[in-house]
């Protein structure tokens, strides 16, 4: 793994100032933003395959959306059991009102928590999702317990140094468009996006039975 080269390769194609505005754009369009979802998979199949420039053109946006679309619903499967677990804390805030009872209370904390803990799983196998679904863009592929439990457990230090990646570049790379201007936190979220795509490129490049281009 060369974490270094996840946040300057970027930089390096000759092209990376169109494709990256590009991407910007794209990203802030509810629904049309789901392409640049399946732009990340692209770019994840290109560091797998060891492409010297990885990232993608934006020259099939169609099978970008496809793809961006299909891993959404895949994640959206693991992320309903926390989506349902916030609904059922719902009717008992209405029936509690202003002063709720113990037991309505308990219910709230309890629903609540359940929820914020099933979202942290979804997070942190969001990284080997990817790496699955990024092998045949197959929704199936999600949900191959076995084989994603395999990959976690036999470089356990490696997924965790990613994770502990994945969470300075989504918080505070992206975050730090923020602090230099507001409107510049479109383009650090995005630059953000390109710096995990790579990450878990690398991670899924490692995994046996990758081919490399020469």
């Amino acid at each position: 793994m060369d974490y270094g080269k996840s946040f300057s390769y970027t930089f390096k194609d000759e092209k990376w100032i169109s494709k990256f505005l590009v991407g910007v754009v794209v990203s802030l369009i509810p629904i049309v933003n789901l392409a640049a979802v399946g732009y990340i998979v692209e770019l994840v199949r290109n560091v797998r395959d060891g492409l010297k420039t990885p990232l993608p053109e934006w020259d099939d946006f169609g099978g970008f959306f496809i793809s961006g679309l299909k891993f959404f619903l895949g994640t959206l499967a693991y992320a309903l059991p926390a989506i349902l677990v916030s609904l059922f804390a719902i009717p008992f805030s209405i029936i509690g009102g202003d002063q709720p009872g113990a037991f309505i209370q308990l219910a709230i904390i309890g629903a609540t928590m359940v929820s914020m803990l099933l979202g942290v799983l979804v997070t942190v196998l969001l990284p080997v999702l990817l790496v699955q679904f990024a092998k045949r863009e197959q929704i199936s592929d999600m949900f191959a317990f076995s084989e994603m439990w395999d990959m976690i457990r036999s470089d356990f230090v490696t997924y965790i140094v990613i994770l502990i990646f994945l969470f300075f570049a989504t918080s505070i790379v992206a975050g730090a468009g923020i602090i230099a201007c507001f409107i510049g936190v479109f383009f650090t979220s995005w630059y953000a996006y390109l710096i995990s795509g790579h990450l878990v490129g690398q991670y899924a490049s490692l995994q046996p039975g990758v081919e490399k281009s020469a």
